[in-house]
């Protein structure tokens, strides 16, 4: 909309875990095209981010779906899905696909049962008749649970989009079972 020079500001609220996903690449995408467009990122709790959107108190969220709010439309980003993270020197990291059986024993670093992906991970687990992984560790963030993983101080179940930033060598993602879809959507008043 404001290419060709025009100026403006383009507010964008997420979620600390998305933030670090698809943000930094689209905004310098964005900021090539329309240098002049002053942009501001919240990263506020999902919730938060919809009532912000709803209320027009920001031009646009991303969020984890689903959106129940009749304020604001929502347009499918991208289906991404839970990853295990563990470091690269770790027995785990040979296998394929790590379950939740495998997390028995091991420090869980996730997030907190009331986010999106939290609850996600519960039902998901629930539904496919496998024990719920225990997590030692809440992290506010999918990348605040990587860095958490590079320290040594566990396994992480987090958005497998946050590989995307690309900044964790030492970390292999895994897929885990049971499959956990996620989807990621772009929410607007």
């Amino acid at each position: 909309e404001m290419r060709d020079g025009r100026t403006g500001r383009l507010v964008i609220a997420t979620s600390p875990t998305l933030v670090h996903a698809f943000l930094p690449r689209a905004i310098a995408l964005f900021r090539s095209r329309s240098p002049a467009v002053h942009v501001s990122i919240q990263s506020l709790p999902t919730p938060l981010v919809v009532e912000r959107v709803a209320r027009r108190e920001v031009d646009m969220g991303i969020v984890y779906a689903p959106v129940a709010d009749p304020g604001v439309d929502a347009e499918e980003l991208v289906v991404t899905e839970i990853a295990c993270v563990v470091r690269k020197k770790h027995s785990l990291a040979r296998k394929r696909h790590i379950s939740a059986e495998d997390l028995g024993g091991e420090s869980v670093i996730s997030l907190g049962a009331t986010t999106r992906l939290g609850m996600l991970i519960e039902d998901e687990c629930r539904k496919a008749g496998v024990p719920i992984p225990d997590v030692a560790i809440e992290a506010s963030s999918s990348l605040a649970a990587c860095l958490l993983v590079s320290e040594g101080a566990g396994i992480a179940l987090v958005d497998r989009s946050t590989s995307l930033s690309g900044k964790f060598g030492d970390l292999a993602f895994r897929s885990f079972r049971p499959r956990i879809r996620v989807t990621v959507q772009l929410i607007y008043p």
